[in-house]
Formats: C-alpha cells, structure tokens, sequence
C-alpha cells in the first residue's frame, strides 16, 4: 500500500499589483477569474511524531513569504498514490507534465453525505477516478488526473491536466450531473508560469485552433497617475480594451461596456483563440499585473471564458443514490426558523431599547442578538453539513434558552461583556464554516494575520467536546444534554473554558473554550486535553474534589507499598541462605493477597 500524502494547494489574490509586487516570488500556475496565482506543494508528514502541525506551519510560511502582496486561500489534499489510476502525485505535479498537458483544472466538489467507514474517503476517492477515467475515454480527451480528499469544507479535489479546454469542461460538467451526490463544484484554470511564456503558433498549435464562444474581462480602472500621465477613467480602461482586441487578434465582434457596481467596464468579445489568450495572461504581457500599461490602466481584473451550455449526454433519469437527506434539510431549516422566532421575541422583551434614553449596552446587545439571528439565514438556505450545522445550531440554542431565563427574570441581563464574548465566538464560528464552503469562497481578504480552521477539524472537535460530556453526564447522574460548548479556534496563547453566568442555577450551562490556532493540529493531544476542561465543568458527582484527593491518596499509598515490599523482598532474600529464599518469596506474596 502506498503511503498517504499531503499536497498544499493555495490560491493567490494580489492586492495592489501597482506597488507591492516587487521583490516578492511569484505563484509557480497563473489563474483566470477570480484568484490571481496558485502553488502547491507536498507538505512532509509524520503524524506518529508530530500529528498535523506541519499543516499549520506551511500556512505560516506561506503567509508570511506574500509579504503583504497578496492574500491566500489554502486547502489541505490528501491521497495516496493506489487510489489513482493515473499518474503518481509527484508524475502529474511534474513540470514535464505540464509541458505535454498545459492546462491545469483544479475542481472542487461538495458531496452531500459525508464518506463514512473505515475505507469511506478511500473509496470516494477511487470512485472519482474511475468516473473521470471513464468520461476521458468517452470524451476522446488526452491526459492526467488525480483526486484527493480534504479536512476543509470541499470534499474532493479532482484535479486534470489536459490540453483541450472545451472537452475537459464537458468531462467536469458530466462527474457534476451525473452523481446525484454532489451538491456542485467549483473549478479554477492555471498554467504553468514557465510554460505560459513558450506557448505560441509553433509549440502548441491545438490550443490555437480552439476557438472559446466569448470571453469576459471585467475590472476596476486605476485612479493613480502614474509616470505622469494621465487619463481619465473612462478613457483608460477604453484604451486598455483596445489595446487588449489588438493583441487577440481583433475578434470581429466586441463591445466594450459601462459598469455602475462591482466594477468600472465589461468587455465582451467572441470566437478568440485560446491561445492567444493564454499569451496575453504571460509575464510582462498586457494581462499580466507587472506589466507597465496594465498598472497605469487598471487596479484589477477578472478574466472569464464562456463556452456554451451544452448537453452531457446524460440519461434524464438521473441516478439518485444517496439522495436520502432532504428530510435532514427540512429539519434543519425548521429548527433555524423556530429559534429565529424565539431570538425576535427575546428582542421584544428588551421593550424601549429604541428611546432616546435607553441603555447603551442593551442596545448593543439587542443588535448582537438580532446579528446572530439574520445569521441563521446563512444555515437555514445552504446546503450545510450536518456536523456542521449541529456542532453551530446546538450551542447557539443553549445561549438563547439561558437568556430567555435570565430575561424572566429581569430584563438586566447584567453581565454584557461576558455575553458578546460568547456571541462573538459563536460569529466567528459561523464565518469559519461559511468561509471554507464554495459559495462563499470567492472573498477577498486583506487580513494578513492567519485565522484558518479546517472545517473538518474544527467540527471533529465539537463533536468530541459534546460525546465527552454526554459521557460525564451520564456518569455523573446529571441530564443528558445540559451542557453544551462553543469551540471557538483563534490568536489564543492557550486553550481556556469559561462558563456563561456560573453562578445561576439552570437546566442548561454553555461554556466557551478558546483553541490556539496551532493547537488545532494536534489533534491526539486536543482530544485529551478538551476532556480535561469539559470534566472541570460536566459530570455532578465525579467532580467531587475531595473524595477524588482522598482517592488518589489512597492509590499512591498502596503504590508505596509495593514498591517497598518489593525492595524489601530483594534485601531479604540476598541476606538468607539459599534454602531461605522459598520461605521469603512465599511469605511477601501471602502478604500482598492479604492487603
């Protein structure tokens, strides 16, 4: 069997090409659409030694070698080479591929169920590769694949390297609609820098006799004069389009339109070569961010190609193994609504929050609360994993049952600070699972501090902190369910438990523990000790502290015990003839069975 491996795929978005590209190393594949650039790399593991840390590490590095120049997107891939069918990792990550097959499709997929069993991930994997093999071979297609799982939010990553564009999106649409199991995919194009710059008439003609139907270039035209020339913006992204026609060959039909929104322009033109696009995306070319006119011209772009939506050939009847969690959906929806409805009558109850006398911290309070509830919306409408969504649902009702208490009360919640500290973990959980999910994944983030938690990991721990505390209460004679907990990962110095309102007696407690980010890849020791911190607070009878001391004294005493026998046994038996010794030996052990 072949050893499981690790590749880092990280995508690359630059953030002011105009100023802070200089000095820094460039992605090894150039991107169109969204990302900029893309790397990746095998991350050496050796879980017996260190578990995953190495992970954590490489995002550290990887962050800090941008420099401020750009943001990154990592995914952590893992596989082994027996469940491909094609060519080894280290075979379809080679440059030497890359020349043979330039065009690098990297495509995510969401599966609905989750692989389960001891083989699942392997098995999921195999069937990918099987399905891709299949569809090449019916497509006429040349070329690589190889597919990996994820701890992120994305399931699988296939990727392929190929040289036809058109027949390789026909192969992806086909893995898409025909496996009811997918929920949808997302795929970015890249090219090898080094091999981008040698594309041409000569070396790679079929990529030249592929006409792409159209192709959309949208951005945001640069307001910085530069060089001491200037144009206005209307004028620059014009001259810039121009320019950019000229180098495509002048496409018959384009048209250059004004955008009011997200961006400053469209252009939109028809029947390109492919490979003249690939050359205009080349270093130093017009399409490029070091280039000097593309820097005068625009502050950024998006290049998307179009071909037109085409049937697969798919049997209408579509396969619908595995369909079995609509009613799953249904639920999960229903539960979002009820506490929404429960969180909007918790705001009633803060009755005059809107006067002009009314107290600051109830104000902030009811938006925060209000916040969390337009939250839901985000469970309530996705497609959400169920580890997910539970491991969000749960404490977010256990925070709203313990302020519904507190406000029959008294409508002074009293401790504010306190109460945002859990709701802001909670937000932050809530952004974590949306930010790795493929609908959300297009988000420019211009943080440089890393705050990254896989999605798997990050759920696999909440369902370890609420097993353990079912354990404990169980154990403990206490309600099962009464004690829930918020895994909040982050820039944390250490591993931390707080309990909201510790000293009010209710049905329900919610406790927050903070994780170190790094510590979330150590996952053999984090199980141990968030079953030490949940036992600080769950288990009634099995946290009496003196009958535990009283316990471990005695334990100890009777270790000293034996452990002086034990000596003892060897003085005395050295200082006796050797007739003697029986009588010693047969002694201290009619002793032990007696204590």
């Amino acid at each position: 069997m072949s050893k499981c491996l690790c590749r880092m795929i990280t995508f690359v978005n630059y953030h002011v090409p105009s100023t802070l590209l200089k000095g820094v190393n460039k992605p090894s594949y150039v991107t169109m659409g969204f990302f900029d650039g893309m790397l990746t790399e095998v991350v050496p593991l050796d879980y017996g030694r260190t578990d995953l840390k190495p992970l954590w590490k490489q995002s550290i590095r990887v962050s800090g070698q941008s420099k401020g120049a750009y943001s990154c997107q990592n995914t952590f891939c893992f596989s082994q080479d027996d469940w491909s069918s094609s060519a080894s990792d280290s075979d379809f990550w080679d440059v030497l591929t890359d020349k043979q097959y330039p065009l690098c499709f990297i495509v995510y997929f969401q599966i609905r169920n989750y692989a389960e069993g001891a083989n699942g991930v392997a098995d999921q994997c195999r069937r990918f590769n099987w399905a891709l093999r299949k569809a090449m071979d019916e497509a006429e297609l040349a070329g690589e694949y190889y597919t990996y799982a994820t701890i992120d939010k994305n399931d699988v990553v296939v990727c392929i390297k190929s040289s036809q564009y058109k027949k390789t999106v026909g192969v992806i649409k086909k893995l898409h609609d025909g496996d009811a199991q997918i929920v949808y995919s997302y795929t970015v194009l890249s090219v090898n820098r080094d091999i981008l710059g040698s594309i041409s008439q000569d070396t790679t003609p079929e990529l030249f006799c592929e006409i792409i139907d159209s192709i959309c270039l949208k951005g945001i035209a640069n307001s910085c004069r530069c060089q001491g020339r200037y144009l206005r913006l209307d004028d620059k992204y014009k001259d810039f389009c121009e320019k950019l026609i000229d180098r495509l060959g002048n496409p018959k039909d384009y048209r250059i339109y004004d955008i009011l929104g997200e961006s400053d322009f469209r252009l939109i033109a028809r029947d390109v070569q492919f490979g003249r696009i690939l050359n205009v995306l080349a270093d130093g070319e017009l399409l490029s961010c070091d280039n000097s006119y593309y820097k005068f011209c625009l502050y950024i772009s998006e290049l998307l190609l179009n071909t037109e939506a085409a049937s697969t050939g798919m049997d209408p009847g579509v396969d619908i193994r595995g369909w079995n969690d609509s009613f799953e959906i249904q639920t999960q929806a229903e539960l979002c609504r009820k506490l929404a409805e429960r969180m909007e009558q918790m705001n009633r109850k803060l009755a005059g929050i809107d006067a002009p006398d009314a107290d600051e911290k109830a104000v902030t309070f009811s938006s925060a609360i209000r916040q969390l509830d337009y939250s839901l919306c985000a469970l309530e409408a996705a497609p959400t994993k169920k580890y997910d969504f539970y491991s969000i649902y749960e404490p977010l009702e256990t925070l709203v049952s313990i302020l519904e208490d507190k406000l029959a009360e008294s409508e002074d919640v009293g401790e504010y600070m306190l109460i945002y500290d859990f709701i802001h973990k909670i937000s932050m959980t809530f952004h974590g699972t949306l930010r790795t999910d493929i609908q959300f994944f297009q988000i420019r983030d211009f943080n440089v501090i890393v705050h990254y938690a896989p999605a798997k990991l990050r759920a696999f721990y909440s369902l370890w902190t609420t097993k353990a505390a079912y354990f404990f209460e169980r154990a403990g004679g206490q309600r099962e369910g009464s004690h829930k907990f918020v895994v909040a990962p982050g820039m944390f110095g250490r591993t931390s438990v707080k309990e909201l309102f510790p000293e009010s007696e209710k049905t329900k407690s919610l406790m927050l523990i903070t994780i170190p980010e790094r510590n979330l890849y150590i996952p053999k020791w984090m199980v141990i000790v968030l079953t030490h911190e949940v036992s600080h607070f769950v288990g009634g009878n099995l946290r009496r502290r003196e009958e535990r001391e009283g316990y471990v004294f005695s334990i100890l005493a009777r270790i000293m015990e034996l452990e002086v026998k034990e000596l003892a046994k060897e003085e005395l038996m050295d200082g006796f003839p050797e007739s003697g010794k029986y009588l010693v030996h047969n002694e201290l052990r009619v002793s032990r069975r007696l204590n």
